[in-house]
C-alpha cells in the first residue's frame, strides 16, 4: 500500500484565449481533470481570473489547491502532465485542456508522515495548443526540504499532524 501525502498551495496559470468566458472553460476542464481519481488536487472556489495588461488573449487564473499524492504530490504533476495524461474517464477533459497553450505553476508544500516527507516544491508544466497532455515540458522550479517539527507544521497548514508526529506537545495541562 501506498502512503498517501497531503499538499497545499497556490496553482497559478497563464492560459491563452480570446476571452474570460473561454478561460472560465479551460478552468473548469482543468479542475475536473485535477480532482479525478485517487490521487487528486481540488481546487478552491476562490479564483482570481484577470486579462494581462497589454496583451490580447492573455488570462492569468489564480487560486488556491489541496491535493494528495502517492508518496508525494509531484508524483501526480509527471501523471497528469505526462504519461498518465488520458484515460477513459478524463479523455473530454484532457481533450479540452489540450486544445490551449498555457503555463501552470504549483506552488505548494507536502507532507508524507510515514516517510517523513516534508518540502515545498515550485513546479512548472507548458503546454502547447494542439499538443497532446504528455508532450508538455515539466520542470520543477525548486525543492525545498522542510525540517518537521510542531512549529513548521501549524505554519504550513498541518495542524492536525502536531498531534500525531508530536504527542508530548500537546498533552500539556
Amino acid at each position: 500500500m501506498a502512503n498517501i501525502s497531503n499538499a497545499n498551495g497556490k496553482l497559478n496559470c497563464k492560459v491563452y484565449c480570446e476571452t474570460e468566458n473561454e478561460a472560465r472553460y479551460f478552468l473548469s476542464n482543468l479542475r475536473e481533470y485535477l480532482r479525478f481519481g485517487e490521487y487528486a488536487a481540488f481546487m478552491s472556489d476562490e479564483i482570481e481570473i484577470s486579462k494581462v495588461n497589454g496583451e490580447n488573449g492573455i488570462y492569468l487564473i489564480s487560486t488556491d489547491f489541496e491535493g494528495c499524492g502517492r508518496w508525494v504530490f509531484d508524483e501526480n504533476i509527471q501523471r497528469w502532465f505526462g504519461s498518465w495524461s488520458k484515460s477513459a474517464s478524463t479523455k473530454r477533459f484532457v481533450n479540452e485542456i489540450e486544445r490551449y497553450r498555457f503555463d501552470i505553476c504549483f506552488d505548494f508544500v507536502d507532507f508524507e508522515c510515514g516517510l517523513r516527507t516534508f518540502y515545498h516544491e515550485v513546479a512548472v508544466v507548458q503546454h502547447k495548443a494542439g499538443t497532446p497532455l504528455n508532450e508538455n515540458n515539466i520542470r520543477v522550479e525548486s525543492v525545498e526540504d522542510i525540517d518537521i517539527n510542531a512549529q513548521n507544521l501549524i505554519d504550513n497548514g498541518y495542524e492536525g499532524e502536531v498531534d500525531y508526529m508530536f504527542p508530548e506537545k500537546t498533552e500539556e495541562k
